[in-house]
């Protein structure tokens, strides 16, 4: 099975635009298989060169469907949680987070009024506003954690 292997195929340099094009095409329930096989190598994942781009596709095509896969971002928020200063300073990782916080946000611009549903997104994204409040100089101080900085200051949701 697929599943089974689906990391490691993540992480090959040819293999990831396999991956891409696979989560692009799942219906929900594969989606929800897929986040489950994915989740234990996650953070290894997203910091790879090449399995950081199948991440932040990942996390694009569930904020298409946030109501059916609430459980499976907050799954990947969760785990993400655990390593989020390692991954905003990381040369990779911090696509992977900047993905979240640009697919979650309120709105696309600061004037803009918040979509509709957007104060679910703030349950996907405190863990990333908190940490960059807990860490502001270290992660803002970085070359990397910048970028996730300027888009924590862009129009997002904090409780």
């Amino acid at each position: 099975m697929m599943f089974d292997v689906l990391s490691d195929v993540m992480m090959n340099q040819f293999g990831n635009y396999l991956c891409q094009k696979l989560i692009e095409v799942c219906d929900v329930p594969a989606l929800k298989q897929l986040v489950k096989s994915v989740l234990p190598s996650l953070v290894e994942v997203s910091m790879d060169l090449h399995g950081t781009r199948c991440i932040q596709t990942l996390v694009e095509v569930l904020g298409n469907e946030p109501t059916a896969l609430h459980s499976e971002i907050l799954a990947i928020g969760s785990e993400m949680s655990q390593y989020i200063f390692d991954l905003s300073t990381h040369p990779n990782g911090n696509h992977v987070i900047q993905a979240f916080l640009l697919t979650f946000k309120a709105s696309d611009e600061p004037e803009q009024a918040d979509r509709a549903g957007a104060e679910l997104y703030s349950t996907y994204t405190q863990f990333i506003y908190a940490a960059c409040m807990a860490y502001c100089d270290q992660i803002g101080s970085d070359k990397h954690g910048c970028c996730v900085m300027q888009r924590c200051l862009e129009k997002g949701l904090m409780r």
